[in-house]
């Protein structure tokens, strides 16, 4: 018992879910349930629930520390029980539940640049350059102390973008209804839940402060959305897996005014505890429970709070305007201090009011998913 703990703890820590205790029947496989897959050093496997694969369960336990088996087991998934992930396993289930041991992966030690600090981070098959630190990150107006819900200076978040819907009301003008922010010179990282089945989201909008006036200082863009890529694991119902991408129709150009937030790609932030820790959130969503959204961008520093503390607040409840929008953290790389997008807003109870958390997707969690989808 004190085993299955432990795996599943350290299963809550490496996929971000939210293991439930569950009455199920345990130490059976159901044969007719089991599907064939592709371990990720190319043998042929079964896709089976990770306890049932001693060979990953024990490498999960004895090796969880180094970065190549971390990134092995998140590339093993091969899809999900409920909320538990499955593994393609190169073993056989006999009827019984008991698995027929095979020889346990070797997860080879190799260096690539997703996975060493501080270098240069290329798509592989791709023209596009994940930024560094320096080109990423950079505010010219950002003021340390946010407190509550305040407008944002112009220039401050020049990362955060609004996605446009087209309205049956009026074609012609855009309805701003969720948050991104710009990653590359063309993609733009978003929540799953606002392009999931939303046939109407067509624009992003880019350096702007006040979405509806031409005299805030901003020389905004419009540029079309070319193509979307939402998580293949994402749940409409339980927010598994919200992230999502958007490809630009065209690259944009770095201003002071647009430039992309920095991702945190490096083994470091995988299992970085940010609780007590206060990022920051930026977007054009409501300010206060059931009120208005703002027109002008605002900006909000909240405190991380523990799991247990977050499930004891609230029920879930979706936000408006600032989903899919950024959770920035401020870190010192190289003595230079610069934002990391560490959550996508997902959902929330009362938003904006204290005591009611919001819940964000953990970006760390899908940094491999990010890379491979920068197409």
């Amino acid at each position: 018992m004190k085993r299955l703990f432990y795996v599943n703890f350290i299963l809550l820590i490496l996929f971000n879910l939210c293991i439930c205790n569950r009455t199920k029947r345990q130490g059976f496989v159901d044969l007719t349930q089991i599907s064939s897959c592709q371990t990720p050093l190319g043998e042929t496997g079964v896709c089976l629930p990770i306890k049932q694969c001693s060979s990953l369960v024990n490498l999960l336990i004895k090796q969880r520390h180094r970065p190549e088996v971390v990134n092995y087991l998140r590339s093993a998934v091969c899809g999900y029980d409920n909320l538990e992930p499955k593994v393609c396993c190169s073993e056989l289930p006999d009827p019984s539940g008991l698995v027929k041991t095979a020889t346990p992966p070797t997860v080879k030690t190799t260096t690539a640049a997703a996975t060493t600090p501080n270098k240069k981070i290329i798509v592989k098959d791709g023209n596009f350059k994940i930024p560094e630190p320096g080109e990423c990150g950079v505010s010219t107006q950002f003021n340390v102390r946010v407190v509550g819900g305040t407008n944002a200076s112009l220039g401050a978040w020049p990362w955060v973008v609004a996605l446009g819907y087209r309205s049956s009301k009026n074609p012609r003008v855009p309805a701003y209804l969720c948050g991104g922010s710009l990653i590359t010179d063309r993609h733009i990282m978003t929540a799953a839940h606002c392009v999931y089945n939303r046939k109407n989201l067509y624009t992003v909008r880019l350096g702007d402060l006040n979405l509806f006036s031409d005299n805030d200082g901003a020389s905004p863009i419009d540029i079309p959305i070319a193509d979307r890529i939402v998580h293949e694991g994402y749940n409409p119902t339980t927010f598994v897996n919200d992230i999502a991408i958007l490809l630009l129709e065209r690259p944009v150009k770095y201003t002071r005014l647009i430039r992309p937030v920095c991702l945190p790609l490096e083994p470091e932030f995988r299992s970085k505890d940010y609780v007590n820790r206060k990022p920051f959130i930026a977007g054009w969503g409501t300010i206060s429970f059931n009120g208005p959204s703002s027109d002008v961008l605002q900006q909000l520093q909240v405190p991380v709070v523990s799991e247990n503390e977050c499930k004891r607040a609230f029920e879930p409840f979706k936000t408006a305007g600032d989903s899919g929008g950024p959770l920035m953290d401020y870190e010192f790389k190289n003595k230079l201090g610069v934002f990391y997008q560490i959550g996508v807003v997902s959902y929330g109870y009362k938003c904006a009011e204290p005591g009611f958390p919001g819940v964000y997707t953990r970006v760390s969690n899908f940094a491999d998913w990010i890379i491979e989808n920068l197409n």
